[in-house]
């Protein structure tokens, strides 16, 4: 890793890698702890689909119409993984990356861009190069059943992306049995106490 600047004193570090940019953890980090916030200017649905660019999207979905456009800071540069470090909270419009489990300094940050995606438009080949790779980045409901469960139990799932399940059968069945359900979207929760 060759280091670049800070960013923005949130214990971040960007650097290059073979993939280009990327961003890494410039302390160590406890499980749940607070990240970064995800700026950006907000788009419609029918702007983020007439500017996105298939090669090189850095839009973040934060509701079924609002997208976050791309930045010049380090959220711009949080790539996927498929075994990721990370997880997306929504908490009131505003878009938080948490830790789901430790993290150590020098690792880098990642988080799976399908538990941000209920878009229908926009895929990609996947390069995270991880043990567990599924090959391509997709929207949420396609992910396998085991992976959309364990991110639900982490909290990893904006409410949006769950509202959005209900109209997918197959995976609405997971929520009908007897103590079965999704846990509280992350719009319920409480931003985590380091956030603030």
């Amino acid at each position: 890793m060759d280091e670049g600047s800070i960013a923005s004193g949130e214990g971040l570090v960007i650097g290059e890698t073979q993939r280009g940019r990327s961003v890494f953890a410039a302390k160590d980090f406890d499980a749940g702890s607070f990240i970064i916030e995800f700026g950006g200017e907000r788009f419609s649905r029918e702007e983020y689909m007439a500017l996105v660019v298939p090669d090189n999207n850095h839009f973040l979905q934060i509701d079924h119409n609002v997208f976050l456009g791309p930045t010049v800071t380090a959220d711009n540069f949080i790539n996927h993984s498929c075994d990721p470090n990370c997880g997306l909270r929504i908490d009131d419009g505003r878009a938080y990356l948490f830790a789901i489990r430790p993290i150590l300094r020098g690792e880098e940050i990642s988080f799976d861009y399908s538990t941000s995606m209920d878009e229908n438009f926009w895929e990609m080949e996947c390069r995270c190069e991880s043990p567990s790779c599924r090959g391509r980045i997709r929207d949420f409901r396609h992910l396998p059943a085991d992976t959309r469960e364990r991110y639900m139990a982490l909290g990893a799932v904006p409410g949006f992306i769950l509202a959005g399940l209900e109209r997918t059968p197959d995976i609405a069945a997971m929520a009908a049995g007897p103590g079965a359900g999704f846990p509280p979207s992350a719009d319920e929760q409480p931003a985590p106490q380091s956030a603030f």
